[in-house]
């Protein structure tokens, strides 16, 4: 990308420099708040972080947990921008390429210009706007935080001219769409990778190095076939269990050795995971 013959500061902290032909404005300028209701008839839409704007539908992970009574959900249209206020720090926001509707906790953008909508897309889906959008949030902490409407358009955005900006959109569709090809090839890639790993590792740990070495059948299902010569016992004969006693673990700070098997004390797990610094008894 070559740059512009001239830019000049901006005059908003988070834009810095832009080109000299660029305008800024407040969003106040640039988007109506939607709040039209009652559409119960219409898809519903999820915003999510990763991809914008979709059809509830195609969160296959995700069951519909929303409110039946969806009266008070509020109405999306073609070319809207919709952003979950609290979660606009982590960047959820986009455009829709449909019409239906959202909770009523999500803010809904009706651009002036709908034809600005897929720029404004990749505008606010930009670290350095997701950083703006949480300076003019509230909240206790920032899982809390709320970007309300009433703060967000007081932010200001550049405004690039319209054939310029349709050029910019233009480059932005086809370049994305070449990476998230290459990122989908690759994370197949990998998935190749470690099933390959996982059948290394299960055949060298029950069939052995020889592929020629003569097997038999373990008679433990979910081992199936072994090298003839190995042997199977039940891990009562291979190992023994340390009873810990009323008053904690049996191991004490001078048994602690840097070798060895390593040894986790109950204290420190907490709901599957190891919590170094957690007290109490729970494990």
């Amino acid at each position: 990308m070559q740059r512009y013959d001239s830019y000049r500061d901006s005059g908003v902290e988070w834009l810095g420099e832009v080109p000299s032909h660029w305008e800024v404005k407040r969003n106040i300028g640039l988007f109506d708040e939607r709040k039209e209701i009652n559409r119960t008839d219409m898809d519903l839409l999820s915003v999510t972080i990763n991809r914008g704007i979709i059809k509830q539908e195609e969160i296959t992970s995700k069951k519909d947990s929303s409110n039946e009574d969806k009266s008070k959900y509020k109405v999306v249209r073609q070319g809207d921008l919709a952003y979950n206020k609290m979660r606009m720090w982590q960047g959820a926001i986009g455009a829709s390429q449909y019409n239906g509707i959202v909770s009523p906790a999500y803010i809904v953008l009706r651009p002036r210009e709908k034809a600005y909508s897929r720029y404004f897309h990749y505008l606010y889906r930009t670290e350095a706007f997701i950083e703006e959008a949480n300076r003019n949030s509230y909240g206790l902490c920032l899982d809390m935080n709320s970007l309300r409407y009433e703060d967000f358009k007081t932010i200001y955005s550049p405004v690039p001219p319209k054939a310029e900006l349709d050029r910019i959109v233009a480059f932005l569709d086809e370049k994305t769409a070449e990476i998230d090809a290459a990122i989908a090839k690759k994370e197949r890639l990998i998935e190749l990778l470690k099933e390959q790993k996982n059948i290394l590792i299960n055949r060298a740990v029950t069939r052995g190095l020889n592929p020629d070495v003569p097997i038999r059948d373990s008679g433990v299902e979910w081992i199936g076939e072994i090298p003839a010569h190995w042997k199977v016992f039940r891990l009562t004969f291979l190992a023994k269990l340390l009873q810990t006693g009323p008053f904690g673990s049996q191991l004490h700070q001078e048994d602690y050795i840097d070798d060895g098997i390593p040894v986790i004390n109950p204290t420190q797990l907490e709901s599957g995971r190891i919590t170094p610094n957690c007290s109490g008894s729970r494990t």
